[in-house]
């Protein structure tokens, strides 16, 4: 949450008219309140509740930001915004990477900055989030490419295409 707080911030104070919106998941968007950093005058970020069907967000949504400081396994949360032809801006943490292939922006999270640090990146640290985002939202072609980049690549996650390296797999163990 920390270094979402921070792209918050650089990118009220830069480009107000970006919106962020916040989608509660496992905890509660307050979360960002317990940060030591002030959110509150922010006039770009906006907050949904929880919700069952992930529709409702991806539908007004233009990009998807998961910058994680976990080790991150297969991420449920890009595969569904690529299946959507969302950019997915994500750090370079486990397996998030592999997961984008070869759409979205896998961007570097310093290392000191891990799952409990409360400790806010600085400016210059989240400058590569905030420079994509403007790019995406100033340049429509930039951003229709990287809208298809995405929706090609979500066809690795097709059951059909998951099922079949599976089936491979498992016959070259039998060869």
């Amino acid at each position: 949450m920390a270094v979402f707080a921070r792209i918050a911030v650089e990118l009220n104070q830069r480009r107000p008219n970006i919106p962020l919106l916040v989608v509660e998941g496992r905890g509660a968007s307050e979360a960002l309140a317990r940060l030591p950093i002030d959110l509150s005058g922010l006039t770009n970020l906006n907050r949904m509740a929880n919700t069952p069907d992930p529709r409702d967000f991806y539908r007004v949504s233009r990009a998807v930001l998961v910058p994680s400081l976990w080790r991150e396994s297969l991420g449920r949360v890009p595969m569904e915004a690529l299946a959507n032809g969302i950019p997915v801006l994500a750090s370079d943490r486990g397996a998030l990477p592999e997961t984008l292939g070869n759409a979205g922006f896998v961007i570097t999270i310093p290392e000191r900055f891990g799952p409990n640090t409360l400790e806010i990146p600085t400016a210059r640290e989240v400058g590569p989030w905030v420079a994509v985002l403007e790019e995406l939202w100033d340049d429509p072609e930039f951003e229709a490419r990287h809208r298809a980049l995405a929706r090609a690549e979500a066809q690795r996650w097709e059951p059909n295409a998951v099922a079949g390296r599976f089936e491979r797999l498992f016959r070259s163990f039998s060869a």
